[in-house]
């Protein structure tokens, strides 16, 4: 994995290897990062050396109408899947190298999820690389655990007293307050999001 000199309350969210920036010129294939602050694409040569390291800030996605514009796209020139992010400065594409929907759905997903609830809520680390099928067997498992708790009467986790915070709105920069855990909707430009 390339050093992506995160800060310190920086956390990965999402990796997919073998993934290639639509549209740049000697891309060859890289590695596509998400971070609780960060999209990254680190652009590799043939031979796995970082050419190039290009940060974005997921605040720069563009929302319309309370709507992330993140889309799964067919390439114009062969028909296949890409990840589609408009920014308000451009427009990112990118194509992973299985051509996997799901992948592309996964990537959808958590972007949103980060968009409107923040990091706590977007879910921790994922290598989409990874095997598939580690993550339904995990459920299974992580299930049959609290059946098991709740038959022999074990406790679950410990209850937190809500707390009241605030905060700026990611849509507009406006204050925004309420409980925290809570979905509020901004007074100004109606956007959700997670407090």
């Amino acid at each position: 994995m390339t050093d992506l000199k995160l800060l310190p309350d920086e956390a990965l969210l999402l990796q997919s290897d073998r993934v290639e920036q639509v549209g740049r010129k000697g891309a060859s294939g890289g590695e596509l990062y998400l971070t609780s602050r960060n999209l990254i694409y680190v652009n590799k040569s043939v031979f796995g050396k970082v050419k190039g390291i290009d940060k974005y800030p997921v605040d720069l996605i563009k929302r319309v109408n309370s709507q992330e514009q993140i889309f799964m796209i067919k390439s114009p020139k062969n028909g296949l899947p890409q990840l589609q992010i408009h920014l308000y400065s451009g427009v990112l594409t990118f194509q992973f190298d299985n051509f996997h929907k799901k992948q592309i759905e996964k990537w959808i997903q958590t972007l949103s999820k980060l968009l409107l609830y923040g990091p706590a809520q977007a879910g921790g680390f994922e290598n989409t690389s990874a095997i598939s099928g580690a993550e339904v067997i995990g459920d299974m498992v992580k299930d049959t655990v609290d059946i098991f708790r709740r038959a022999l009467g074990g406790e679950g986790p410990p209850t937190k007293e809500p707390q009241y915070v605030a905060g700026i709105c990611r849509g507009c920069g406006a204050p925004v307050s309420g409980l925290a855990g809570q979905v509020i909707r901004c007074r100004y430009c109606n956007s959700e999001q997670l407090l």
